[in-house]
């Protein structure tokens, strides 16, 4: 009987270890359910990274628009430059054109005139009547010849009577040279004549291009003062 009891109490002990030994596996199985949730814990952080990488989609459209409107702007740069370019060009053309038009009537009016004087003794003449009296070496500086040469060209028209030597009002020593009345009849004649061969011509043209040339009157005028101011900048009023 004390044995059967002792053989109870026996196995009463080891019923604790039986579940110690529970315990471990319980242990396991609560660290088994943990992994699951690491798995979790990943799953979360690769939906992040596809977030990221979606967003970094949109960000990589956008670069791509903005460097489609920079090509953009370049190409329209460009096509402004050369736009520029082609007008300037066109312009020049334009200029050259109506330089050789303005060149030929030049020419055309040097056939119409008498060859009865030299064209520097008539240039001479025109900027006398168109300036007043002037010294020999304006003269010379203003027609682009040497001294000796306007010396000389004055000595022969003051011999015709078309001008005339005048001392300075302010300075006795200094001598002018001015248009005498003969000279500014004898250069009106040569004028007349000129223009009553032009108008002829002018006569022929048609309703429309005469327009165009009476609308022109104001830039050819303009380019007579400008070729007077760059040959002779410092003329004084007559």
């Amino acid at each position: 009987m004390d044995r059967t009891e002792g053989e109870g109490f026996g196995n009463e002990g080891s019923a604790p270890g039986t579940e110690g030994a529970a315990s471990p596996d319980a242990g396991a199985a609560g660290r088994t359910e943990g992994a699951p949730s690491h798995g979790g814990g990943a799953a979360g952080r690769t939906e992040g990274t596809e977030l990221g990488e979606e967003g970094s989609a949109p960000r990589t459209e956008g670069a791509a628009s903005q460097d489609a409107g920079a090509t953009g702007r370049t190409q329209g740069a460009v096509l402004a430059e050369e736009g520029s370019q082609g007008g300037a060009e066109d312009a020049g053309d334009a200029g050259l054109r109506s330089a050789a038009a303005v060149y030929g009537l030049l020419s055309s009016l040097l056939r119409h005139t008498q060859r009865d004087m030299s064209l520097t003794s008539l240039a001479t003449l025109a900027t006398l009547s168109r300036t007043g009296p002037r010294r020999i070496t304006d003269l010379a500086a203003v027609e682009g010849v040497t001294q000796p040469s306007v010396t000389t060209l004055v000595t022969n028209l003051e011999r015709a009577g078309l001008v005339e030597r005048r001392s300075d009002t302010a300075d006795k020593r200094v001598v002018r040279v001015a248009i005498t009345d003969k000279g500014a009849d004898y250069l009106a004649v040569r004028r007349q004549a000129s223009i009553e061969a032009f108008a002829s011509l002018i006569g022929d043209l048609s309703p429309a291009q005469a327009a165009a040339l009476a609308a022109a009157i104001p830039a050819l005028e303009r380019l007579r003062e400008l070729d007077d101011e760059k040959r002779d900048p410092h003329q004084p009023a007559p």
